[in-house]
């Protein structure tokens, strides 16, 4: 092998450990996005949870949600606020679990 095949080769080596590392980084990155993600779900439906009240039916099947009449406008409003960010913070998630899943690392590992 020439001087110059042998330089290109470890070059090449050098790429690849470098796109390796970098895909890495951003996995961890995705995970920890993901994490911090399912922490703030947590703590949006701990803010509501003082403003809940459940009933269950007698036949235990249903269970409906009262609201106290005086305090009506304000929950609704800070149930449509979390729920609005819940869901934006569902939809990151989807999309992070997605680039995860096909990530060339997991796709390698899968195949092992």
């Amino acid at each position: 092998m020439s001087g110059v095949q042998q330089e290109l080769k470890q070059t090449q080596g050098q790429f690849e450990s470098h796109v390796n590392q970098l895909q890495q980084q951003h996995l961890q990155q995705l995970q920890q996005q993901a994490c911090q993600i399912q922490e703030l779900q947590l703590l949006q439906i701990q803010r509501l949870r003082p403003w809940l009240v459940f009933a269950v039916r007698s036949d235990g099947a249903t269970v409906d949600l009262l609201r106290p009449h005086h305090e009506q406008r304000r929950f609704k409003s800070l149930l449509l606020s979390t729920l609005s960010v819940l869901i934006l913070m569902t939809a990151r998630q989807r999309e992070i679990r997605m680039r995860l899943d096909s990530s060339p690392t997991n796709t390698a590992m899968a195949a092992l």
